[in-house]
């Protein structure tokens, strides 16, 4: 903060702060806790907050287009919410993969992505500032990536064989 005095003057100019209020920040961010290999947001029953991961997916050696499913629930009220973001970038555009609110039972979502990048699952689960209820958590059960196969259609020759070319790639 600076005080100048563009009039002019004795040289003498005085400048009293008599009291400063101090308030606390409106949101608090909170983590994820890994627990028997699912993500739980860790800010039950503390409003105004939000529990916030960012979980890297290093797709930059693989080419084709994969399914990222994502197994999720959530325990909350009116105005809470959980969800789950792909990101090319952090900051970057998103893609919502769910978005779940009140009291839903594990549900699957998949959003389909491109190898040759990398990108981010956001979880996040926001609590507003009014109650809690349910067990007040948004809960991640698994992550799944998996190449999407390509479907082929073809008819059987003569001798009741079908002949179907393998996608490019590797084979153990």
């Amino acid at each position: 903060f600076r005080y100048y005095n563009y009039t002019a003057g004795t040289g003498n100019d005085e400048f009293t702060i008599n009291s400063v209020n101090v308030y606390p920040a409106k949101a608090v961010t909170y983590g994820f806790t890994k627990i028997d290999g699912k993500y739980v947001s860790s800010n039950q029953g503390v409003n105004n907050t939000e529990s916030l991961i960012y979980l890297p997916v290093d797709l930059t050696k693989n080419f084709g287009e994969y399914n990222i499913k994502v197994n999720a629930q959530v325990s909350s009220v009116s105005g809470d919410y959980g969800l789950v973001n792909v990101l090319e970038e952090i900051g970057g555009t998103e893609n919502q993969i769910c978005y779940m609110y009140g009291e839903k039972s594990a549900t699957e979502y998949t959003i389909k992505v491109n190898g040759g990048k990398m990108y981010y699952l956001r979880l996040r689960y926001y609590k507003d500032a009014k109650t809690s209820g349910g067990t007040d958590t948004f809960t991640v059960n698994s992550i799944d990536i998996s190449p999407v196969l390509p479907v082929q259609e073809g008819k059987t020759d003569e001798n009741g064989q079908l002949k179907l070319r393998a996608p490019y790639g590797k084979y153990k």
